[in-house]
């Protein structure tokens, strides 16, 4: 039984009387993992030291999220999940307004001392709101409950669409169809929204995707069509990857790394420099950690009982185990090239800190449900 006195009705407490109150486990993963990327970045940016001063600020910027989250009183994030969603709406309808244009794409927000990517808190924010739906409405045979909870995703996905970012996107429905997933949704529904899926699946080739994102597609079924286009960034990260071999070239001694040749090395395609300079046995090292992450949050999962917070973490661990195998297997050609980075190891300041805030409420879970019992 759940000790009352240990319940609180503060949104934060910063006492540090009883401990840091973290889960431990998790904050290993997640400083292990960070400090992998300050190593793997430093190579990447050609050891450029004003981004890595960017990049390790930003590092030490997730322990902090990560620690303060932990210590929010789990009982708001339900109360606050329809006006987080509702933000972060509004927030991806002003960046078509007024965002700012990069690369052909309108994406981020300028708050004058920082850009900011809304599309990323949609990845946190929408399975809230889907496990809001869940917990209070509950969708076993309720269509009209689903129904609710698909508008509720693909209201931000068509949104992130427009930017741009077709990436982005499809990791945002999957952490919202993960919440419907470990809800307990009939199997039958799922198999249902598959079929209706793979049915609009000419609408969205035809009438949403621009032509690079059909190009790009197209490029996974004969890479060699277009080597020097739609294929230039798969050959030259395959040919770093292949140069690398077991053990790898070595840290700072990638020659198509520090050549130039990997495009986007520190975002997108930070893990063909792995590949290069570390090898095999440096992305089985990181393969390890993203392991003992990913269990440790599913282990949370299982031990939960409250349906809430079941379907937001099982959310949370989806989209970070399709971005982990996304990132991976568009860099080797598996998949087409969408734009997803590395969690946690690939620069870019909104992307790792909102996985850190995610995992720091996981591990808000953790301590105020788990150890309570």
């Amino acid at each position: 039984m759940r000790n009352s006195t240990h319940q609180s009705t503060k949104l934060l407490d910063l006492s540090i009387k009883d401990g840091w109150k973290v889960d431990g486990l998790l904050f290993a993963a997640l400083s292990l993992i960070l400090s992998y990327s300050i190593i793997v970045v430093f190579s990447a940016s050609g050891e450029n030291a004003e981004l890595m001063t960017s990049h390790m600020i930003r590092c030490l910027l997730a322990i902090f999220v990560f620690i303060l989250a932990s210590r929010i009183n789990v009982v708001y994030v339900k109360q606050f999940a329809a006006k987080a969603f509702v933000l972060t709406v509004l927030l991806l309808v002003a960046v078509e307004f007024f965002g700012d244009l990069r690369m052909g794409a309108r994406r981020w927000l300028d708050l004058g001392f920082m850009s900011f990517q809304p599309s990323e808190l949609a990845k946190l924010t929408v399975p809230m709101m889907c496990a809001l739906i869940v917990a209070q409405m509950g969708l076993s045979n309720k269509v009209r409950n689903i129904l609710i909870s698909v508008g509720v995703i693909i209201v931000p996905c068509f949104l992130v669409l427009q930017q741009p970012d077709l990436g982005t996107a499809i990791m945002i429905g999957v952490s919202g169809f993960a919440v419907l997933f470990f809800s307990g949704l009939p199997f039958r529904l799922l198999l249902g929204g598959a079929a209706v899926g793979v049915a609009a699946s000419p609408i969205l080739w035809f009438h949403v995707l621009r032509p690079y994102q059909r190009e790009r597609i197209l490029s996974v079924l004969n890479p060699d069509a277009d080597p020097l286009g739609a294929g230039y960034h798969v050959a030259q990260a395959k040919a770093a990857i292949g140069s690398g071999g077991i053990n790898g070239t070595g840290w700072l001694e990638g020659t198509q790394t520090h050549l130039g040749f990997i495009p986007e090395q520190h975002t997108d395609f930070i893990f063909a420099v792995i590949g290069e300079e570390f090898g095999f046995v440096g992305f089985l090292l990181l393969v390890a950690l993203y392991v003992f992450l990913i269990a440790r949050v599913f282990t949370i999962v299982i031990k939960l009982d409250d349906i809430y917070a079941k379907s937001f973490i099982g959310g949370i661990v989806s989209i970070l185990s399709a971005y982990i195998v996304v990132n991976m297997g568009m860099v080797i050609g598996l998949f087409p090239v969408v734009g997803v980075p590395l969690p946690l190891i690939s620069f870019g300041g909104t992307a790792t800190l909102t996985m850190a805030f995610s995992l720091g409420l996981v591990s808000a879970y953790s301590v105020q449900k788990l150890r309570q019992e």
